[in-house]
């Protein structure tokens, strides 16, 4: 349950930002989820005297050293393959791929030699520099796959368009502008934006009590995601031979 707590800010982040929770952010999930019994376990061997006084029933003081031992080996013989699936998924580019290979590879070889030693017994004090090194190695691991993830994600960034400058229609302005990073599918998002004129009116014909918002038709575009029109209810006019609705100043 504590890992699990310990785990979510990825998901909890990524939710945020985008409105959603992907794979890829349960995959981080998984990872610290995994990631977190060994990294604790290794610091409970030589702490593990203060967690019995204190009444904490951490592995070691509830099932022995050699158990804690075992389970560190077993955790990371998990974590460690886990380590790579971002970059099956495309999270992780290449960068990612060589530091989790790395990092997970002594990740590994430093549990081997925690579960070969008898760190955390009361007669053989020596081996619990074994202990110590794993605790270090954990931490430098998660960091190090974090760093690479962030690293791979700037350095695949393509490069943003600026924004294109006003293109003058009857009635309106229009230009495109580009923002923002591209998602985890490569989507850039931009806006096209149109300053309408005043006058320019969205009916020729009476359109009743209130105006409709102008539309736009993006059914011959390519590669537009949603759209979404926010231009507000034009305004009625009546200059004495026809009844329209449009906008007295411009509207963005």
């Amino acid at each position: 349950i504590g890992g699990a707590a310990g785990a979510f800010p990825p998901v909890i982040g990524w939710a945020a930002a985008t409105g959603n929770a992907p794979a890829d952010a349960w995959i981080l999930f998984g990872l610290i989820f995994l990631w977190t019994p060994p990294h604790f376990w290794a610091l409970s061997l030589w702490t593990q005297k203060e967690y019995a006084r204190a009444g904490v029933p951490m592995l070691p003081v509830t099932k022995g050293s050699a158990e804690t031992r075992r389970q560190i080996l077993i955790y990371t013989l998990v974590v460690a393959p886990f380590g790579l699936v971002p970059v099956a998924t495309g999270l992780g580019g290449w960068i990612y791929l060589v530091v989790a290979a790395v990092g997970g590879a002594a990740f590994l070889w430093g549990a081997v030699r925690v579960f070969m030693s008898r760190a955390g017994d009361a007669d053989a004090p020596a081996d619990m520099r074994h202990a110590k090194a794993l605790f270090g190695i954990s931490i430098i691991y998660l960091f190090a796959l974090f760093a690479a993830l962030l690293v791979s994600a700037v350095a695949v960034r393509p490069a943003f368009a600026a924004s294109s400058g006003w293109v003058d229609t009857e009635g309106a302005s229009l230009r495109l502008v580009t923002s923002g990073s591209p998602d985890t599918e490569g989507k850039l998002r931009g806006a096209l934006e149109i300053q309408l004129q005043p006058g320019w009116k969205t009916y020729w014909r009476d359109p009743g009590g209130s105006g409709v918002p102008p539309s736009i038709d993006i059914s011959a575009s390519r590669n537009v995601g949603t759209v979404e029109i926010k231009f507000p209810a034009p305004t009625r006019f009546d200059d004495g031979y026809d009844q329209s609705a449009g906008y007295d100043q411009p509207v963005t």
